[in-house]
């Protein structure tokens, strides 16, 4: 291993396309188990489509069930399999259900012949989702059914639905379709720690509201509102609204959330080029934001139609959102990093901050939660001679420790050719390094993080990033003390053998 300024180097004779995250800090939610309860671990989707209908049947298995997928499977789906408000590729979930993913990923197949979304969520029907991608959903549109065209990858109608450490990406709601990712039709919905991105539908590229939703520590980016077909000679099609969220009713309510580089399309034909909003659209009910960034989208405005409510210390780069409450900074930009998604770690995609981001240190602690996005620790202070104030936004700002502040004492690594799909088919490259604490400080809640490979070799295409995997704080207190060693273990996927060379940040408060 080298050092470069403040990288360390790896030098390793494999290429690169995905990395797997060794170990994180669990959110834990406790939940209410029934004595009925019962576990269903499923490999494959024939296990995963028998084990809801056996949820689903009530008499049978009354109370609170859960599945459990196989640690980063892929559970791809081929064919819809049940008819409610549209083709949907798993059976609705009409009783109480948690799946706890693992990291596994459930996705409408390439290959798939016809369209369906992955997720509908019925009218007493109550889904927690857990460390799970859904991806690839799409809804179709040209039957009778209603609904047909809501929710790209989840539906949620009149039902409860929850995401914990989630990833909803890449499902489209077209051709008069509300919600490329969620939509939640006057139900419940909570997104905590999660990410939701690279979804398209006309209204509501990433989210659809109607009913009660609530995000706490969640990233909304890359989500694309393309607009309604127009009924007017020469045709044509409305400015899209809400390439981020759309809100026509009900209540949706972000705390420290970051909604950034979504777009929506300007009108087309006849329709004329009207407004469209990128980031949070409010068409009807009300939206109220804490400690939330909503900033720099791609195109379109950061909001539109009516203002936010806001509780305060809130920023947005173009002074469309309202924010006027205490702390709020209108028209500022944020500073954000490029967009990072941790591949194989569900909930993870995120902006981090620039060490000069104004929203650093300009959070309101009685909003903020204990952990960021990545389930680190926060508030962290994050500027020298500063008091320990929340970040605003879904990540807490870490600072880049210097590259003389540590020594690399050890590093062995071993080659498995045992193949991972879907990413890692040529096997995985097991890292471990240990650093020494060389400073004279003490480094707090310390973690790596994966920036760059050589050769162009990217882990990820949405908003053309390189990607990111992490580890949680190491130490058994948190703190990497003065003279103190630590080892970190990374376990990456590979789909090739050639050279490579592997970047990493090490990160954490210095005190």
């Amino acid at each position: 291993m080298k050092v470069r300024n403040i990288k360390k180097t790896i030098w390793l004779s494999y290429l690169i396309v995905s990395v797997l995250t060794v170990s994180s800090v669990a959110f834990t939610i406790v939940v209410p188990r029934t004595a009925n309860a019962k576990e269903f671990p499923v490999s494959n989707v024939t296990e995963l489509i028998n084990a809801i209908n056996a949820v689903n049947d009530e008499t049978t298995n009354p109370g609170l069930d859960t599945i459990i997928l196989g640690a980063f499977g892929t559970y791809a789906l081929n064919v819809a399999v049940d008819l409610n408000d549209g083709h949907n590729g798993l059976p609705s979930i009409t009783s109480e259900l948690t799946i706890n993913g693992n990291g596994a990923t459930i996705n409408r197949s390439s290959s798939a012949a016809s369209s369906f979304r992955i997720f509908h969520v019925a009218s007493g029907g109550n889904l927690i989702l857990k460390d799970l991608t859904v991806r690839n959903g799409k809804t179709r549109f040209g039957d009778s059914i209603t609904l047909r065209g809501f929710g790209g990858g989840i539906l949620n109608n009149a039902g409860r639905l929850k995401l914990i450490n989630c990833t909803v990406i890449g499902n489209k709601a077209p051709t008069v379709g509300n919600g490329g990712g969620i939509s939640n039709e006057k139900g419940t919905v909570e997104l905590i720690n999660s990410t939701i991105s690279g979804n398209v539908a006309d209204w509501g590229g990433g989210v659809y509201n109607s009913g009660t939703m609530k995000l706490i520590n969640c990233t909304v980016s890359h989500n694309h509102a393309v607009g309604v077909p127009v009924p007017c000679i020469g045709g044509g099609r409305s400015a899209g609204f809400g390439g981020g969220i759309v809100a026509i009713g009900g209540s949706v309510e972000l705390t420290n959330c970051t909604i950034s580089s979504n777009k929506a399309d300007f009108g087309s034909g006849c329709s004329g080029p009207g407004n469209p909003v990128g980031g949070i659209d409010i068409r009807g009910g009300k939206v109220i934001t804490r400690n939330t960034i909503v900033a720099k989208q791609l195109k379109g405005t950061d909001c539109g139609n009516n203002f936010i409510t806001s509780k305060g210390y809130n920023l947005d780069s173009d002074g469309t959102c309202g924010f006027t409450g205490d702390g709020d900074l209108q028209n500022t930009d944020p500073q954000l990093e490029k967009f990072l998604n941790v591949v194989l770690t569900t909930g993870r995609g995120h902006f981090p901050l620039q060490k000069n981001s104004p929203a650093i240190d300009a959070g309101n602690n009685a909003f903020c939660p204990i952990n960021d996005q990545l389930h680190m620790p926060r508030p962290l202070q994050g500027k020298e001679n500063s008091t320990v104030i929340c970040d605003i936004g879904a990540i807490e700002y870490y600072p880049i420790v210097d590259k003389d502040m540590v020594d690399l004492e050890a590093l062995d690594y071993f080659f498995s050719t045992t193949p991972v799909p879907p990413y890692a088919t040529a096997g995985t490259l097991n890292i471990t390094a240990t650093f020494r604490n060389t400073s004279g400080k003490t480094i707090l809640h310390p973690f790596f993080e994966v920036i760059k490979f050589s050769h162009g070799v990217v882990l990820n295409t949405v908003g053309g990033s390189v990607g990111a995997t992490l580890t949680p704080y190491v130490g058994s207190d948190g703190e990497f003390s003065d003279n103190e060693s630590i080892t970190v273990k990374f376990i990456i996927g590979l789909e090739k053998i050639q050279f490579l060379r592997f970047f990493v940040y090490l990160r954490g408060g210095i005190y």
